[in-house]
């Protein structure tokens, strides 16, 4: 596919972080900084964890092994690593909150190698007082029981030596799994009436040209859909639920596709008239919306089939599945009624459109 990517994603940092005050220094097998490689040389047992975990170090001297973009670009930030494998299922919040320069924390598991959480800066927000500033945060991120998993301590800028490395302090303590987040409905919506995604879901139910064979929901001009969406694992690679509605208009028409969601919140418009897989061209417009915000596209489209996209943004993972949004598609009037060309000014082309459509109104008798 070209222009925005639609399909699957890595899953990214979260935007809010837990405290850490108080947590337990201890001296466990991983207390003395971290490995320079993802091997399992240091670990932090789950006993660690439930007592709170902490541990300082220095990545000065490390190299860059690992990188992964957290909506900020790569970076050439030497990295150290910790691991993990929990004796039971667990959710883990892992802080960075006090470390002495701009950092970066993901965590891969020792499967795929792909990262599946990641942030930046989510200390800035969080409750720590005094804690430096673009030092990084992963709340509530669920671990398996039996798995490897790796913490990766970088550093955030695209060459070593832009304050992208030096001392720092982890902490790993038991954390809370996210609950799916709510809107209030709308009156009059549709439910989308798509299954509860989760771990290993196979979305045959409106997924698109992402799914095999191609699947869509249906929605008519004056439709408002109250959806659900959500990351979740399959096999080891972190996916987005992607929404695909077909639309079929009769007639040139000026459309909107709009609509909010309780997380950050993707619309595209797409040109469905050759089917999937989708050709050169065939997005034809994207929108990013912000968590609790509305925002809608507004395009010219000729009579035909199109394909309306709803999804969590890319670098917004951890969202529950069945956080809720709302999106709508409706016939948009121009601000200037008698300018039927929609090119800014009534003229004799506005005069020339009015004589092509003269006769009954469709759907008049």
């Amino acid at each position: 596919m070209t222009g925005l990517y639609i399909g699957t994603k890595r899953g990214l940092g979260f935007a809010s972080v837990a405290s850490f005050a108080g947590s337990a220094l201890l001296t466990g097998a991983a207390f003395g900084a971290g490995s320079d490689f993802p091997d399992g040389t240091v670990a932090i047992t789950e006993a660690e964890i439930l007592a709170g975990f902490t541990d300082t170090g220095d990545t000065t001297a490390a190299g860059d092994e690992f990188d992964e973009d957290c909506g900020f670009g790569l970076s050439a930030a030497p990295d150290l690593f910790y691991a993990i494998t929990p004796d039971n299922d667990i959710a883990v919040d892992v802080a960075l909150c006090g470390s002495e320069y701009d950092t970066k924390l993901f965590m891969f598991d020792e499967v795929t190698f792909i990262p599946f959480v990641c942030n930046v800066d989510a200390c800035d927000t969080g409750p720590l007082t005094g804690s430096q500033p673009f030092a990084s945060a992963l709340v509530g991120v669920e671990l398996d029981a039996g798995v490897q998993y790796f913490v990766a301590i970088d550093g955030q800028g695209g060459i070593k030596g832009l304050d992208n490395f030096g001392p720092y302090t982890i902490t790993v303590v038991e954390g809370i799994p996210p609950e799916p987040c709510t809107l209030t409905p709308p009156e009059g919506g549709t439910p989308e009436g798509e299954p509860l995604c989760g771990d290993d879901y196979v979305d045959d139910f409106n997924g698109g040209c992402n799914s095999e064979p191609p699947v869509f929901s249906t929605i008519s001009l004056g439709e408002t859909i109250a959806g659900e969406a959500g990351t979740y694992d399959q096999m080891g690679t972190a996916l987005r639920d992607t929404d695909w509605y077909q639309i079929e208009l009769a007639e040139d028409t000026m459309l909107g596709w709009g609509g909010s969601a309780c997380f950050p919140f993707q619309l595209i418009v797409i040109d469905g008239n050759a089917g999937c897989p989708l050709p050169d061209g065939a997005i034809l417009e994207g929108l990013f919306v912000d968590a609790f915000a509305t925002d809608a596209i507004e395009l010219e489209l000729l009579a035909g089939t199109y394909y309306l996209f709803a999804a969590i943004q890319q670098g917004a993972g951890g969202t529950p599945c069945g956080s809720e949004y709302t999106v709508t598609a409706e016939v948009v009037l121009p601000p200037c009624p008698a300018d039927l060309n929609f090119n800014g000014e009534v003229e004799f082309g506005d005069l020339l459109e009015l004589l092509v459509q003269w006769g009954p109104c469709p759907g008049t008798v």
